[in-house]
């Protein structure tokens, strides 16, 4: 289990989970994205809720390892759906000069 903290609280959920949206938040960030993600986690009494986040651009969150309450929590689809936001975010944007009308070039954009 982890604890993934951010402004609105710590949220105690599945490793998996955990370790996904940091991947996807990392893909985010770097692109000067933001996304809303949805995950189950454990509240105080030991029920499972639900936490919504945004996550990526200028929103920081971090995570800790933390004892296991019962067993793991996973959501497996969730995870799932979480890595392949990330690796697609991830992907490669190729820039290339472009000409003005004034038949000067420009060098391209950098984040």
């Amino acid at each position: 289990m982890k604890k993934i903290s951010n402004a609105a609280g710590t949220f105690l959920t599945g490793t998996a989970l955990a370790d996904a949206i940091m991947e996807y938040a990392t893909a985010l960030w770097n692109q000067r994205r933001v996304a809303f993600v949805d995950i189950p986690f454990v509240n105080g009494q030991g029920v499972i809720e639900r936490a919504q986040f945004l996550i990526g651009w200028a929103n920081q969150i971090a995570t800790v390892s933390a004892r296991s309450v019962g067993a793991e929590l996973r959501e497996p689809e969730t995870e799932k759906v979480l890595r392949t936001e990330a690796k697609r975010t991830i992907g490669v944007i190729n820039a290339q000069p472009v000409e003005s009308p004034d038949n000067t070039f420009f060098a391209p954009y950098e984040l």
